[in-house]
């Protein structure tokens, strides 16, 4: 019997690895697992438990997850905060806005992490917002854009679905902090040669729409799980 049955009663806790065995595994009935397709950006459920953090799994090119000599299953992006996943999302196409900072939610440092692990598995810059959603300054809400129309130099995301969320009580002066990953892992001419930077010239445009952010690049090598973080608000320009 299934030892976590009791948090998925949509099946019976004696149906193992929901009675999908060709292509799920679980040795213990301890996963919290979720499949990424990297093509769709869709998000799939394997198994929720009480884990204190959630990981994406490696899978192949026909969704199945691979494991390894000892039949477990290969994590992909793992130490994932509880709160950030959900099953039926899309990370590919939509923004994602997520609660952060209250009992149960995750915090900031660990969708940041998210969104730096993501962006070097997905091959894709990954950008996002920090927003206070009632001015006091505490963050509330993190955005994080899709990859559907970004690349390894460049993101696209926006405050679309910030704004869908709070209606007429949104504001740009909220807006806290905009982020972006470095998925080569360098910080390139945003540090060394600004006027070249391609950050810094949105820099110009963003910021006095969002006087009170800052603007920050993760980037770090990939044995990092923590990304470093560079602010270059300093390099704006009134």
């Amino acid at each position: 019997m299934d030892p976590l049955g009791e948090k998925s009663r949509r099946f019976s806790p004696y149906v193992y690895v929901s009675n999908d065995p060709i292509n799920r595994i679980d040795p213990d009935g301890m996963r919290d697992d979720y499949t990424l397709d990297r093509q769709t950006g869709d998000v799939k459920l394997e198994k929720k438990t009480d884990d204190k953090t959630d990981r994406i799994v490696k899978t192949d090119s026909k969704g199945n997850v691979k494991t390894n000599s000892k039949g477990e299953a290969k994590t992909a992006i793992g130490g994932i905060e509880k709160g950030i996943l959900k099953d039926g999302q899309n990370l590919k196409n939509q923004d994602q806005v997520i609660n952060v900072g209250e009992e149960g939610q995750p915090s900031v440092a660990g969708v940041k992490s998210f969104a730096f692990q993501l962006s070097e598995y997905v091959g894709t810059e990954i950008g996002g917002l920090s927003y206070s959603s009632n001015g006091s300054g505490n963050v509330t809400d993190v955005l994080l854009g899709g990859y559907k129309n970004n690349t390894l130099t460049s993101s696209h995301y926006g405050v679309a679905a910030l704004a869908r969320k709070y209606g007429d009580n949104f504001s740009f002066k909220n807006v806290l902090q905009d982020f972006h990953t470095h998925p080569d892992g360098k910080l390139g001419a945003t540090e060394s040669n600004p006027e070249l930077s391609t950050d810094v010239n949105k820099l110009q445009i963003l910021k006095p729409h969002m006087p009170n952010a800052s603007f920050i690049v993760l980037y770090g090598t990939s044995e990092q799980t923590v990304p470093s973080e560079y602010d270059y608000t300093h390099e704006y320009k009134p």
